[in-house]
């Protein structure tokens, strides 16, 4: 299904962070 290339790799672990800090801000101040 998905290939084990460093590119897709370090894109998900990013987009997987990216989703953790705009979580993390969205509960910490809210856009009321």
């Amino acid at each position: 299904m998905a290939q084990g290339t460093p590119e897709l790799a370090a894109c998900h672990v990013i987009g997987r962070r990216a989703v953790v800090l705009a979580t993390r801000r969205g509960v910490a101040a809210p856009k009321g």
